[in-house]
């Protein structure tokens, strides 16, 4: 080997390098949906909550909502936490800018059933922060509209008592009322 070209090496293996590495920033952005009461009679009003957070494990950046609303509602009002969120036709886009790890934006919809029926409502999220699961990024609710109190569904609690069991039918009514049978003995 020429002695320039062990010159060189040695200069090589003489000097010291650096390599840095940059991770990109990633954010678990999920949004949840939620609509109550989820049984209503028609031209009842009923809301949606919807809830954006951040699981980390960096500050979520650029964080958006969009809710596709049913369009057997008509929308009363909304409200959000953190940022701005604009009402068109059936859906709503919100944009809250910068979600922490660990932090949550919420935003609620209060609608009017206009039609019965199963209704449903998607919510779905985005960040530009990178998001390593996207399963959880869109999440529905579900309403049942029915026509009359009598529709509404019923829910049924079972008591043991020593030797028999009986099983209350309670059915809700509206405004508050109620009304309990008794089966069994």
């Amino acid at each position: 080997m020429s002695k320039p070209i062990r010159n060189f090496l040695a200069l090589l293996a003489s000097l010291a390098f650096t390599t840095t590495v940059y991770a990109q920033p990633s954010a678990d952005v999920r949004v949840s949906n939620h609509a109550s009461p989820d049984a209503v009679v028609a031209f009842d009003s009923f809301s949606y909550l919807m809830t954006v957070s951040n699981a980390g494990p960096d500050q979520a950046q650029g964080v958006e909502l969009v809710s596709n609303l049913p369009t057997t509602v008509s929308t009363d009002s909304f409200t959000t936490d953190q940022g701005n969120c604009i009402l068109s036709t059936h859906s709503i886009n919100c944009a809250f800018g910068s979600i922490p790890a660990g932090g949550a934006v919420n935003v609620r919809v209060e609608v009017t059933s206009l039609f019965q029926g199963t209704i449903y409502s998607t919510a779905t999220a985005s960040a530009v922060t990178a998001d390593p699961d996207m399963s959880n990024n869109e999440a529905r609710a579900t309403v049942q509209v029915v026509q009359s109190a009598a529709d509404l569904p019923e829910h049924t609690i079972s008591v043991m008592t020593e030797g028999a069991t009986i099983i209350l039918v309670v059915t809700l009514m509206l405004f508050g009322a109620f009304a309990v049978r008794r089966h069994g003995g």
